[in-house]
């Protein structure tokens, strides 16, 4: 919490202090500081002091008091209320948990968080919703784009639709296949260097390719291969973008 204009009530004469007071101008009684409190409670595990949504302040202050066995001022309990208000509460019995808490320990019922549940459908939605033609056309979209890196389904869906579209233009009318490939030469050498990328290799890597043999398998394996979870020196990876 920020400290900066915070205010602290001494629990002995009730005179108002700054909260980076130790102790009190007025009657040098020690300031019980809000933090403190906190990190006691934060300790026990909100749970176990059974506040419930409908818990009457009167209550909560009994509660806390008899069990992190700790005195503290009404300014105090307004923060610690506020800290409350802001915290999950159990689906089956409505007492409030931590943020940490997996399980209520007061039934048992497992805690899900409607903020890992909004991360989870981003993450979802974000990553996981394209189809194979969208990788497809972002491979063109990112026509002579060299730099940066791209995902294993954005190289292995343009190599499928590539050879595919390439196969029947051939059958259909040879030289309209030759002029496809060579449209889609750019594009394809651009994405296999992004590829590599995104394992953490050089572009220049990509020549092994042409060594007959010995440097195809080792670079099918650079193409399977799944890229830095994180940033690396070429850029954020492409799942987190």
């Amino acid at each position: 919490m920020n400290q900066e204009n915070q205010k602290e009530i001494c629990t002995e004469c009730g005179v108002v202090v700054s909260a980076e007071d130790k102790f009190c101008g007025n009657c040098g009684a020690t300031i019980i500081h809000t933090e403190k409190i906190l990190e006691e409670i934060m300790a026990l595990s909100f749970s176990k002091l059974k506040i419930a949504k409908d818990t009457d302040i009167k209550s909560i202050k009994a509660r806390i008091t008899e069990v992190a066995k700790i005195e503290f001022s009404d300014a105090n309990l307004s923060r610690i209320l506020q800290i409350l208000k802001e915290l999950p509460s159990c689906p089956k019995c409505g007492i409030r948990v931590s943020s940490i808490d997996k399980f209520c320990n007061n039934c048992g019922t497992e805690i899900v968080l409607e903020q890992q549940t909004e991360i989870s459908s981003k993450k979802i939605v974000g990553t996981e919703d394209k189809n194979g033609f969208l990788y497809f056309f972002e491979v063109f979209e990112k026509y002579a784009i060299f730099s940066g890196r791209s995902r294993r389904k954005e190289y292995w869906y343009f190599f499928l639709f590539n050879a595919i579209i390439s196969t029947v233009l051939s059958l259909i009318y040879p030289p309209l296949g030759a002029i496809y490939l060579l449209v889609a030469l750019i594009p394809g050498v651009a994405v296999a260097i992004r590829r590599l990328h995104d394992i953490n290799r050089s572009g220049w890597w990509l020549l092994i390719s042409i060594i007959p043999f010995i440097g195809t398998i080792p670079f099918i394996i650079f193409m399977a291969k799944d890229g830095d979870s994180k940033k690396n020196q070429y850029g954020p990876g492409p799942k987190e973008v």
